[in-house]
Protein backbone atom coordinates (compact mmCIF):
# COMPACT_ATOMS: atom_id res chain seq x y z
CA UNK A 1 0.00 0.00 0.00
CA UNK A 2 2.43 2.29 0.80
CA UNK A 3 4.52 1.30 -2.29
CA UNK A 4 1.71 2.63 -4.38
CA UNK A 5 1.10 5.87 -2.30
CA UNK A 6 4.91 6.69 -3.09
CA UNK A 7 4.39 6.46 -6.77
CA UNK A 8 1.42 8.64 -7.18
CA UNK A 9 1.59 11.36 -4.44
CA UNK A 10 4.07 13.20 -5.80
CA UNK A 11 2.82 13.52 -9.19
CA UNK A 12 -0.56 14.28 -7.90
CA UNK A 13 0.75 17.49 -5.80
CA UNK A 14 2.73 18.44 -8.75
CA UNK A 15 -0.25 18.30 -10.99
CA UNK A 16 -1.69 21.06 -7.99
CA UNK A 17 0.89 22.83 -7.55
CA UNK A 18 1.21 23.67 -11.82
CA UNK A 19 -2.49 24.11 -11.76
CA UNK A 20 -2.24 26.95 -8.98
CA UNK A 21 0.82 28.40 -10.82
CA UNK A 22 -0.90 28.25 -14.84
CA UNK A 23 -3.86 29.82 -12.87
CA UNK A 24 -2.21 32.50 -11.26
CA UNK A 25 0.12 32.98 -14.49
CA UNK A 26 -3.31 33.88 -16.51
CA UNK A 27 -5.23 35.70 -13.84
CA UNK A 28 -2.43 38.09 -12.97
CA UNK A 29 -0.85 38.44 -16.33
CA UNK A 30 2.65 36.89 -15.30
CA UNK A 31 4.38 35.31 -17.65
CA UNK A 32 7.12 33.91 -15.70
CA UNK A 33 4.56 31.90 -13.95
CA UNK A 34 2.65 30.94 -16.21
CA UNK A 35 5.98 29.78 -17.36
CA UNK A 36 6.87 27.55 -14.31
CA UNK A 37 3.26 26.09 -14.48
CA UNK A 38 4.10 24.55 -17.20
CA UNK A 39 7.54 23.55 -16.57
CA UNK A 40 5.47 21.95 -13.56
CA UNK A 41 3.30 20.19 -16.29
CA UNK A 42 6.50 18.71 -17.76
CA UNK A 43 7.94 17.50 -13.85
CA UNK A 44 4.74 15.61 -13.67
CA UNK A 45 5.84 13.71 -17.17
CA UNK A 46 9.26 13.19 -16.05
CA UNK A 47 8.38 12.20 -12.09
CA UNK A 48 6.05 9.70 -13.40
CA UNK A 49 9.01 8.10 -15.84
CA UNK A 50 11.35 8.23 -13.10
CA UNK A 51 8.99 6.20 -10.85
CA UNK A 52 7.93 3.71 -13.34
CA UNK A 53 11.68 3.19 -14.79
CA UNK A 54 12.76 2.67 -11.11
CA UNK A 55 10.23 0.13 -10.77
CA UNK A 56 11.43 -1.58 -14.33
CA UNK A 57 14.90 -1.30 -12.96
CA UNK A 58 14.52 -3.66 -9.66
CA UNK A 59 13.01 -5.81 -11.57
CA UNK A 60 15.21 -9.29 -11.91
CA UNK A 61 17.19 -10.23 -14.98
CA UNK A 62 15.92 -12.19 -17.30
CA UNK A 63 16.12 -13.68 -20.78
CA UNK A 64 16.18 -10.64 -22.75
CA UNK A 65 17.69 -8.74 -19.93
CA UNK A 66 19.98 -10.67 -17.82
CA UNK A 67 22.58 -8.50 -16.32
CA UNK A 68 19.36 -7.04 -14.70
CA UNK A 69 17.33 -3.79 -15.71
CA UNK A 70 19.22 -0.93 -14.05
CA UNK A 71 19.72 0.37 -17.20
CA UNK A 72 16.41 2.05 -17.58
CA UNK A 73 17.18 4.29 -14.70
CA UNK A 74 19.81 5.61 -17.29
CA UNK A 75 17.06 5.74 -19.74
CA UNK A 76 15.36 8.11 -17.58
CA UNK A 77 17.64 10.71 -16.76
CA UNK A 78 18.07 10.87 -20.20
CA UNK A 79 14.68 11.56 -21.03
CA UNK A 80 14.24 13.56 -17.95
CA UNK A 81 17.10 15.99 -19.56
CA UNK A 82 15.76 16.15 -22.89
CA UNK A 83 12.37 17.67 -21.53
CA UNK A 84 13.63 20.23 -19.91
CA UNK A 85 15.98 21.63 -22.30
CA UNK A 86 12.41 21.13 -24.21
CA UNK A 87 10.83 23.18 -22.04
CA UNK A 88 13.56 26.07 -21.27
CA UNK A 89 13.75 26.53 -25.36
CA UNK A 90 9.68 27.41 -25.31
CA UNK A 91 10.35 29.73 -22.01
CA UNK A 92 13.24 31.32 -23.74
CA UNK A 93 11.40 31.83 -26.93
CA UNK A 94 8.31 33.39 -24.89
CA UNK A 95 10.25 36.08 -23.31
CA UNK A 96 11.83 37.36 -26.30
CA UNK A 97 8.54 37.68 -28.24
CA UNK A 98 6.03 38.37 -25.23
CA UNK A 99 6.10 42.79 -24.79
CA UNK A 100 6.45 44.38 -21.53
CA UNK A 101 2.99 44.31 -19.71
CA UNK A 102 1.89 44.87 -15.89
CA UNK A 103 1.72 42.16 -13.51
CA UNK A 104 -1.44 41.61 -10.70
CA UNK A 105 -1.27 41.10 -7.38
CA UNK A 106 -2.66 38.15 -7.37
CA UNK A 107 -0.14 36.61 -8.62
CA UNK A 108 2.18 36.79 -5.79
CA UNK A 109 -0.60 34.50 -3.88
CA UNK A 110 -0.12 32.01 -6.59
CA UNK A 111 3.13 31.80 -6.14
CA UNK A 112 3.45 31.17 -2.66
CA UNK A 113 1.00 29.04 -2.19
CA UNK A 114 2.63 26.61 -5.47
CA UNK A 115 5.89 27.09 -3.51
CA UNK A 116 4.56 25.92 -0.14
CA UNK A 117 3.67 22.89 -1.97
CA UNK A 118 6.64 22.36 -3.41
CA UNK A 119 8.79 22.74 -0.39
CA UNK A 120 7.03 18.99 0.34
CA UNK A 121 7.24 17.35 -3.06
CA UNK A 122 10.79 18.32 -3.22
CA UNK A 123 11.62 16.98 0.35
CA UNK A 124 9.49 13.89 0.15
CA UNK A 125 11.14 12.71 -2.85
CA UNK A 126 14.99 13.60 -1.70
CA UNK A 127 14.10 11.17 1.56
CA UNK A 128 12.56 8.04 -1.00
CA UNK A 129 15.50 8.49 -3.23
CA UNK A 130 18.09 8.12 -0.51
CA UNK A 131 16.16 5.42 1.13
CA UNK A 132 15.63 3.03 -2.83
CA UNK A 133 19.56 4.40 -3.55
CA UNK A 134 18.09 5.05 -6.71
CA UNK A 135 19.82 7.20 -9.63
CA UNK A 136 16.72 7.66 -11.27
CA UNK A 137 14.60 9.34 -8.12
CA UNK A 138 17.89 11.23 -7.19
CA UNK A 139 17.96 12.63 -10.21
CA UNK A 140 14.23 13.71 -9.89
CA UNK A 141 14.81 14.95 -6.61
CA UNK A 142 17.59 17.45 -7.94
CA UNK A 143 15.00 17.78 -10.66
CA UNK A 144 12.80 19.19 -8.35
CA UNK A 145 15.39 21.08 -5.77
CA UNK A 146 15.46 23.37 -9.35
CA UNK A 147 12.05 23.49 -9.78
CA UNK A 148 11.81 24.83 -6.43
CA UNK A 149 14.61 27.00 -6.66
CA UNK A 150 12.98 28.27 -9.89
CA UNK A 151 9.68 28.58 -7.63
CA UNK A 152 11.18 31.03 -4.76
CA UNK A 153 12.72 33.12 -7.95
CA UNK A 154 8.96 33.35 -9.63
CA UNK A 155 7.97 34.60 -6.69
CA UNK A 156 10.08 37.06 -6.24
CA UNK A 157 10.34 38.32 -9.70
CA UNK A 158 6.10 37.96 -9.69
CA UNK A 159 6.74 40.85 -6.09
CA UNK A 160 9.10 42.86 -7.98
CA UNK A 161 7.07 43.03 -11.19
CA UNK A 162 3.87 44.08 -9.22
CA UNK A 163 5.35 46.60 -7.41
CA UNK A 164 8.62 47.85 -9.06
CA UNK A 165 8.83 47.31 -12.71
CA UNK A 166 6.93 44.17 -15.22
CA UNK A 167 10.04 44.20 -16.58
CA UNK A 168 11.19 42.07 -14.05
CA UNK A 169 8.34 39.15 -14.44
CA UNK A 170 10.71 38.47 -18.11
CA UNK A 171 13.77 38.63 -16.39
CA UNK A 172 12.83 35.76 -13.91
CA UNK A 173 11.08 34.04 -16.79
CA UNK A 174 14.90 33.59 -18.26
CA UNK A 175 16.27 33.00 -15.29
CA UNK A 176 14.01 29.73 -14.63
CA UNK A 177 15.39 28.59 -18.45
CA UNK A 178 18.68 28.92 -17.58
CA UNK A 179 18.42 27.11 -14.52
CA UNK A 180 16.53 24.31 -15.92
CA UNK A 181 19.64 23.85 -18.83
CA UNK A 182 21.77 23.75 -15.61
CA UNK A 183 20.15 20.88 -14.07
CA UNK A 184 19.52 18.86 -17.17
CA UNK A 185 23.36 19.05 -17.97
CA UNK A 186 23.95 17.81 -14.31
CA UNK A 187 22.05 15.31 -14.63
CA UNK A 188 23.72 14.02 -17.77
CA UNK A 189 26.64 14.30 -16.12
CA UNK A 190 25.80 12.08 -13.31
CA UNK A 191 25.03 9.29 -16.06
CA UNK A 192 28.31 9.69 -17.92
CA UNK A 193 30.06 7.24 -15.88
CA UNK A 194 27.61 4.98 -16.61
CA UNK A 195 27.44 5.58 -20.80
CA UNK A 196 30.95 5.70 -21.13
CA UNK A 197 31.72 2.54 -18.59
CA UNK A 198 33.96 4.53 -16.87
CA UNK A 199 35.91 2.55 -13.73
CA UNK A 200 34.78 3.42 -10.36
CA UNK A 201 37.45 4.79 -7.90
CA UNK A 202 40.71 2.64 -7.16
CA UNK A 203 40.15 3.04 -3.54
CA UNK A 204 37.55 0.66 -4.71
CA UNK A 205 39.92 -2.17 -6.24
CA UNK A 206 42.09 -2.01 -3.26
CA UNK A 207 39.02 -2.65 -0.91
CA UNK A 208 37.99 -5.90 -3.11
CA UNK A 209 41.39 -7.06 -3.37
CA UNK A 210 41.84 -7.03 0.48
CA UNK A 211 37.98 -8.62 1.02
CA UNK A 212 39.47 -11.35 -1.47
CA UNK A 213 42.44 -12.46 0.23
CA UNK A 214 40.53 -12.79 3.55
CA UNK A 215 39.08 -16.06 2.42
CA UNK A 216 40.90 -19.33 3.23
CA UNK A 217 42.54 -20.90 0.30
CA UNK A 218 42.74 -17.87 -2.23
CA UNK A 219 46.93 -17.54 -2.97
CA UNK A 220 45.97 -14.16 -5.09
CA UNK A 221 43.86 -11.74 -7.29
CA UNK A 222 43.98 -9.39 -10.07
CA UNK A 223 42.18 -8.71 -13.42
CA UNK A 224 39.80 -6.61 -11.49
CA UNK A 225 37.77 -4.94 -13.53
CA UNK A 226 34.30 -3.02 -12.95
CA UNK A 227 31.95 -1.06 -14.71
CA UNK A 228 29.07 0.98 -13.30
CA UNK A 229 25.05 1.68 -14.01
CA UNK A 230 23.94 3.97 -12.36
CA UNK A 231 24.19 3.19 -8.74
CA UNK A 232 24.94 -0.72 -9.51
CA UNK A 233 28.55 -2.23 -9.83
CA UNK A 234 29.44 -5.27 -12.23
CA UNK A 235 32.58 -6.98 -11.49
CA UNK A 236 34.42 -9.47 -12.75
CA UNK A 237 37.98 -10.57 -11.59
CA UNK A 238 40.28 -13.39 -11.46
CA UNK A 239 41.26 -15.69 -8.29
CA UNK A 240 44.14 -17.90 -8.16
CA UNK A 241 44.02 -21.05 -6.08
CA UNK A 242 46.64 -24.40 -4.91
CA UNK A 243 47.35 -27.12 -7.95
CA UNK A 244 46.28 -29.66 -6.14
CA UNK A 245 42.96 -28.27 -4.84
CA UNK A 246 39.54 -29.90 -6.47
CA UNK A 247 37.43 -28.24 -8.55
CA UNK A 248 34.39 -28.61 -5.51
CA UNK A 249 37.06 -26.73 -3.24
CA UNK A 250 37.90 -23.75 -5.56
CA UNK A 251 34.22 -23.41 -7.09
CA UNK A 252 33.43 -22.70 -3.06
CA UNK A 253 35.82 -20.52 -2.34
CA UNK A 254 34.58 -18.98 -5.23
CA UNK A 255 30.70 -18.59 -4.17
CA UNK A 256 32.79 -17.53 -0.37
CA UNK A 257 34.76 -14.97 -2.55
CA UNK A 258 31.51 -13.55 -4.02
CA UNK A 259 29.74 -13.73 -0.37
CA UNK A 260 31.98 -11.43 1.46
CA UNK A 261 32.76 -8.83 -1.67
CA UNK A 262 28.21 -8.72 -1.89
CA UNK A 263 28.37 -8.20 1.86
CA UNK A 264 31.29 -4.87 2.24
CA UNK A 265 30.30 -3.68 -1.18
CA UNK A 266 26.52 -3.57 -1.51
CA UNK A 267 26.97 -1.55 -4.82
CA UNK A 268 28.14 -4.87 -6.75
CA UNK A 269 25.34 -6.47 -7.50
CA UNK A 270 27.38 -9.21 -9.99
CA UNK A 271 30.69 -10.84 -9.57
CA UNK A 272 32.03 -13.57 -11.84
CA UNK A 273 35.36 -14.65 -10.90
CA UNK A 274 37.61 -16.39 -12.63
CA UNK A 275 39.75 -19.32 -10.63
CA UNK A 276 43.19 -20.56 -11.94
CA UNK A 277 45.74 -22.33 -10.15
CA UNK A 278 48.62 -20.37 -8.65
CA UNK A 279 51.27 -21.57 -11.37
CA UNK A 280 48.43 -21.31 -14.03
Amino acid sequence: MWRDLETWICPALSMVSSIIKIVGGLVSGSIALLADGLDSLINILSSTIAYAFYSISIKPPDRDHPYGHYGFEILSVIITSIIMLFVAAIIVSTVFTKSVSRVRSEGILYSLISTIILVAITFYTLLYSKKARSIALRAEARHLSIDLVESLLVLLGVVLAVYFNPLFDLITAALVASLMVAGALFNMKSIIDSILLTAPPRFLEDKIRLLTMKVNGVVSCHNIRMRRVGEKIFLDLHVTVEDYMSIKSAHEISHKVEEIIKENIPEIVDVVIHVEPSTG
